[in-house]
């Protein structure tokens, strides 16, 4: 999750850098606001499904993700926004964002791995294939934080613009380049793995639960995966691009302009995973505990019509129970 823009500096352009700098903290405030208004506006869902029930591993996901990225949110307003600092202490801050997001990013996609294997009966091979793609993810942010590094924009044009700003090795930025890897390239390869393998399985049984007059588990997957995959697919496309290209070269007002986009999509390329995999959660949980749960799922209007063969164990509990689109019956245990 590296998504600071890096800047050249260049004495000879001041103005240029200030617009983009003032580009750059808009992107950054919108997007942060935009997850603070989500965060207070399913707090309380978040309160009734997660923090007054018990334990388990998936609450527990869930709670690291959510938590882990505000934390992340925090210090990279602190990084990024104006200031004084020496060199330490951007160091500091830039090497703690980075491991917020990255615990952040894992987090999320154990999330979304665990229901791509719960909707796949406990596949291994669905299961191989999402967690190499987190050990490459997680390699790759690795090797990023090695070798980059906060430094102080004291003395340099970007002071009074932003406290501090990420030096990166050059070697290693070309030869990522030349490669075409990056954090983000990987980001839409793990999504468009994870929409294809939810879309192939829910599709049928969601169309005809429809049809049949229910409502399904499998529905609220199929939006809430179509929506993630669409919003981050148009986002992800114009961030890797930046990312890999940066910010074209010469100092005009064409490339000023291509910069403030990138300026303002890149931000919410971070911010989206995080709202949507905590909403997918909630709707979920929310689901499994509503009233009209089983009466949707165990027994359709003409005959019967089966649900998904979802796995269920002890090991992931809350987080498969929902996919089953049943509320345990007496004496029934989901919550290891």
């Amino acid at each position: 999750m590296d998504n600071e823009i890096v800047l050249s500096v260049d004495p000879l352009f001041p103005e240029w850098f200030m617009n983009l700098g003032l580009a750059i903290h808009y992107g950054l405030l919108v997007s942060t606001t935009f997850w603070l208004a989500d965060y207070m506006e399913t707090l309380p869902t978040e309160v009734q499904v997660i923090w007054l029930k018990k334990p388990t591993r998936i609450s527990t996901l869930y709670i690291l993700n959510r938590y882990s990225f505000s934390l992340y949110l925090f210090t990279n307003l602190v990084f990024i926004l104006p200031g004084e600092s020496m060199d330490r202490e951007c160091s500091i801050l830039y090497m703690w964002s980075q491991l917020m997001a990255t615990l952040s990013t894992v987090t999320t996609s154990v999330l979304f791995s665990l229901r791509a294997y719960a909707i796949h009966a406990r596949s291994r091979i669905v299961l191989a294939i999402c967690f190499l793609s987190i050990f490459c993810r997680l390699t790759l942010g690795i090797l990023i934080m090695v070798n980059t590094r906060g430094v102080s924009t004291h003395q340099f044009i970007l002071d009074g613009i932003q406290r501090c700003t990420i030096h990166t090795n050059v070697y290693f930025e070309q030869v990522q380049r030349v490669v075409g890897i990056s954090p983000e390239i990987l980001s839409l390869m793990f999504d468009a793995f994870i929409f294809g393998s939810t879309l192939m399985k829910t599709v049928h049984h969601a169309v005809e639960m429809k049809r049949l007059g229910h409502s399904s588990v499998t529905q609220v997957i199929l939006l809430d995966g179509s929506l993630y995959f669409i919003i981050m697919l148009v986002i992800g496309t114009i961030t890797a691009y930046a990312v890999l290209h940066g910010v074209p070269n010469g100092y005009n007002i064409n490339t000023l302009n291509q910069g403030r986009l990138y300026s303002l999509v890149v931000p919410f390329f971070t911010v989206m995973p995080n709202v949507l995999i905590s909403r997918m959660v909630l709707n979920l949980r929310v689901f499994s505990t509503s009233e009209n749960t089983t009466r949707a799922t165990r027994v359709s209007a003409i005959g019967h019509f089966s649900e998904l063969d979802f796995a269920l164990n002890s090991f992931f509990g809350s987080v498969e129970a929902p996919f089953n689109g049943m509320v345990p019956e007496e004496g029934e245990n989901w919550e290891h």
